[in-house]
């Protein structure tokens, strides 16, 4: 019985955000500290309106010093502003904006540290389809550690 309860309690919050929620996968480079770093970025996005987004950024970027191997991870919580006024081809093309608070982890198993940090970026959005999305996401990620700069490939696909 409790199964069917929770069943009906989700579906209907799933059937509300299926045309809102957005999963975005990104590849690209991190430069921090005069090195470049593959950089892998993964995006939960929810519309809030047609140009409004919230949602959680993580970024994970793997790197070697003295053949030690190191981590990168990042996590933000994110707001995405559409600028309508810099709509291209009928909608196809647009400019927005993403900024947010976060935490950084860097380092490795045996030794890390943990700070906050500030996402400022932007992305130049494709639609390929109604669901799909493709672009360039560039920006800075802020903080005591190590200020980075990255670019990268996304797709996005909504629900």
């Amino acid at each position: 019985m409790k199964k069917i309860l929770l069943t009906l309690m989700v579906l209907p919050i799933c059937s509300f955000s299926q045309s809102k929620l957005n999963i975005t996968g990104n590849t690209g480079v991190l430069s921090a500290d005069k090195e470049i770093h593959l950089l892998l970025n993964a995006t939960i996005n929810y519309d809030i309106t047609s140009n409004f987004r919230v949602g959680i950024d993580t970024y994970v970027s793997p790197f070697e010093v003295n053949n030690v191997k190191n981590h990168n991870n990042q996590f933000y919580a994110v707001v995405e502003y559409r600028i309508p006024k810099l709509n291209l081809l009928n909608n196809k093309l647009y400019i927005s904006l993403i900024g947010g608070p976060g935490i950084i982890n860097i380092g490795n198993k045996d030794n890390g540290k943990t700070e906050y940090s500030t996402i400022l970026a932007s992305k130049i959005n494709y639609n390929i389809s109604k669901k799909t999305t493709i672009g360039l996401k560039q920006g800075f990620l802020l903080n005591d550690i190590n200020n980075a700069a990255f670019v990268g490939f996304f797709i996005n696909y909504s629900f």
